[in-house]
């Protein structure tokens, strides 16, 4: 019996619990040099492999499974659907002035999720860690001969940029398709002399038909929300009418102070399109903070980073030590973890035989977080919007400086390509009904 995109999708899941259990597991010691300062210089290297579940992490997976299934269900209650929206994309494509209406207007608001947070607070880890326990592409052969019939992409994540324009949008989610299928999207669209940028959306629009998208992740959304200079420039609400118009749910991730920006924007509510910040979190918003001393990721990361560590001997870490670690990050997970890492390999070059030093830590900070103090001190002032300012140049500075950011690696994609046999029927139906319509394929 043949399975629609739905039905592989689901599949393949793992239930909250086994992800949970997947991330508890204890890492592998891979190194066995002969030399012992080999291994020590490795396994130094492998302190970024150690992975904290955040504390929304469970509840942010299941909210994006049960909007992508949800996504699926709508388009397999009426297979028609999807086969009208190419219809109209493609009669959209040759109209010059011709204005068209939406088709499917009858369900208008699509179920989008908005996580928002300051930047190194976790969220968009957070958010890639959740997609790295779902399968991402599926491929469906024909179980007869096992020709490749369809590939499916479950979920696609791509940045936005400063100063971007809607064609520079389509171009980078042009590129993360070609980056997890293998084709040249980007490269046709490169090579076009003089492109219309209307026809570059409806080529996106119909990408992500063809291919089921489940779910579209656009990440450093505060970047559509400022005003830049370009011609025709990238907006929020050109961005969510894109995907609302063919059925593609999206999640959503800024800055706390790209919310603010959204909240406050003139244009929207000189255009009464205030309803836009109610759709974009239409079912939920998540929003991250700075990790606090009683938290349990706290517990978890100083029992990880620390108690756990051969050079503890077996020691709990004192609270004088935990507050003043706590205290020179701010609660930001980025700069807590870039701390953890070169504090731990400092003990290991020096010989320490205490790993909980206070004036260790302080000397580890002094050395190597000079560009991001200012940006620190605003944070531990709650001056937010002087820390994202600050967080910019801090970064920008560093990439200059070749710094090395520390950054922990994310979990290995469980099931990044499922090849998964399916009845040719079920995908040509496909075909048959847009012939039904009167649609030829060669102009998708």
């Amino acid at each position: 019996m043949s399975k629609n995109s739905l039905q592989v999708f689901t599949d393949y899941l793992k239930s909250p619990a086994e992800l949970l259990q997947d991330m508890e597991k204890p890492l592998e010691n891979n190194s066995s040099f002969k030399a012992q300062w080999i291994n020590e210089a490795v396994s130094s290297f492998s302190l970024r492999k150690i992975n904290i579940p955040h504390g929304k992490l469970l509840t942010l997976y299941r909210k994006i499974v049960g909007v992508i299934a949800w996504g699926y269900e709508q388009k397999e209650l009426d297979r028609t659907t999807v086969v009208r929206l190419l219809t109209h994309l493609i009669e959209k494509g040759r109209a010059k002035n011709k204005v068209l209406f939406s088709v499917n207007s009858y369900d208008t608001t699509l179920p989008s999720i908005l996580v928002s947070g300051i930047s190194g607070s976790g969220k968009t880890k957070t958010i890639r860690t959740a997609f790295s326990y779902i399968p991402q592409v599926i491929f469906h052969y024909d179980p007869e001969n096992g020709e490749l019939i369809h590939k499916q992409i479950v979920w696609l994540s791509f940045n936005c940029s400063p100063t971007m324009s809607m064609f520079g949008f389509a171009l980078n989610f042009f590129k993360a398709v070609d980056g997890i299928l293998d084709t040249d999207y980007l490269s046709q669209w490169l090579k076009k002399s003089n492109p219309r940028v209307d026809h570059c959306i409806i080529s996106m629009q119909k990408i992500a038909l063809i291919h089921s998208i489940g779910i579209i992740h656009v990440d450093e959304l505060q970047f559509l929300i400022q005003k830049n200079s370009n011609k025709e420039p990238a907006s929020i609400s050109k961005v969510e009418a894109i995907f609302n118009e063919i059925k593609v749910p999206m999640i959503l991730s800024c800055t706390a102070q790209g919310v603010e920006w959204l909240k406050n924007n003139e244009a929207l509510l000189e255009h009464q399109e205030i309803t836009l910040i109610r759709r974009l979190c239409s079912d939920e918003h998540f929003e991250f903070h700075q990790i606090h001393s009683e938290s349990t990721f706290y517990c978890q990361f100083i029992k990880k980073f620390f108690e756990n560590n051969l050079l503890a001997n077996g020691v709990k870490s004192p609270d004088d030590f935990k507050t003043l670690f706590l205290e020179l990050t701010a609660g930001l997970i980025a700069a807590m973890t870039r701390l953890a890492c070169l504090y731990i390999e400092a003990i290991q070059v020096r010989k320490r035989s205490d790993l909980y030093d206070n004036a260790e830590l302080c000397r580890v900070f002094k050395s190597n977080f000079k560009l991001w103090e200012p940006a620190l001190e605003a944070l531990r002032k709650k001056r937010f919007q002087d820390f994202e300012a600050e967080y910019i140049i801090a970064k920008k500075q560093s990439v200059k400086a070749d710094k090395e950011n520390h950054k922990i690696e994310p979990p290995k994609v469980i099931q990044s390509r499922v090849q998964h046999p399916s009845e040719v029927k079920h995908l040509q139906e496909l075909n048959v009904l847009a012939k039904d319509v009167g649609v030829n394929f060669d102009e998708i």
